[in-house]
């Protein structure tokens, strides 16, 4: 009689779980009744994370620093142009010496 009162306990707890949480609910359920004990996988789990976590803000920095070398570079190729263009411009035009 223990054994039915048992399963009759844990179908009651995987039927709460079910309207609780939804379906993925009751897989979680199932599963940490199956496995009741903590993983040893979970701390690499944790790792990974954040391994994952810190890749992607290394590599949004650096594609900001891109971007922003990029718009420095144009930035200095537009002035370098303009002041070559004026150089010129001042070269062709006559001088005039109106002190004599």
């Amino acid at each position: 009689m223990g054994n039915g009162g048992d399963a009759s306990g844990q179908l009651a707890r995987l039927g709460g779980a079910l309207t609780t949480f939804g379906a993925s609910g009751l897989v979680l359920s199932i599963t940490r009744s199956a496995y009741p004990d903590p993983s040893a996988t979970g701390s690499l789990l944790g790792l990974a994370s954040a391994a994952k976590t810190t890749t992607f803000w290394i590599a949004g920095i650096v594609l900001l620093g891109a971007f922003g070398a990029l718009a420095v570079a144009a930035g200095h190729r537009r002035l370098r142009q303009r002041a070559v263009t004026l150089a010129a411009g001042a070269a062709d035009e006559p001088t005039t010496n109106e002190d004599k």
